[in-house]
C-alpha cells in the first residue's frame, strides 16, 4: 500500500491476525482500504508496540493517521499497556512529525534496520 519496504508475507499477516495479543484495524472510506495498522498489545508492565502502521497515500493529510493513532491509545489503556513504542524510517518526517506532536519521544537510532544504509528511528510514549 505505502511502504517501499518492510513488507510482510500474508502468512506473516495471518499469523499476527490469529494471536490475541495483537489487533489488526483497517481504515475504510467508500468500501476502500485506505489504511491499517499493526499493534501488539502490551500489559500493565510491558510497553504496546505499533508494527505498522500506513495510510494510502492519496489519503494524507486528512487526519486518517491520527484518528488510527487515538484508536491506539484506547486499545493500549483499556489493556493498561503503560505507554507505546514504535520504529519508525529516519526520512519520514512527516511521521516523525505527528509523533513529536502527540508526545512520542526519540530513544534510540537503528542503523540498518530496514536495509543495509536505511535505518529507523525508535520513539516512545508513556502514558
Amino acid at each position: 500500500m505505502s511502504f517501499q519496504f518492510g513488507q510482510w508475507t500474508k502468512d506473516e499477516y495471518e499469523e499476527y491476525l490469529n494471536n490475541k495479543k495483537y489487533r489488526f484495524l483497517a481504515l475504510k472510506q467508500s468500501n476502500m482500504i485506505i489504511g491499517f495498522f499493526l499493534l501488539y498489545i502490551g500489559s500493565e508492565h510491558r510497553y504496546s508496540s505499533i508494527y505498522s502502521l500506513a495510510i494510502d497515500p492519496k489519503f494524507r493529510g486528512q487526519q486518517h493517521g491520527i484518528k488510527m493513532l487515538n484508536v491506539i491509545f484506547d486499545i493500549c489503556k483499556q489493556h493498561k499497556a503503560p505507554g507505546i513504542k514504535l520504529e519508525v524510517s529516519e526520512t519520514n518526517d512527516a511521521a516523525i512529525n505527528i509523533y513529536k506532536a502527540l508526545n512520542f519521544k526519540k530513544v534510540k537510532h537503528i542503523k540498518d534496520y530496514y536495509d543495509i544504509g536505511l535505518h529507523a528511528i525508535e520513539m516512545k510514549l508513556r502514558f
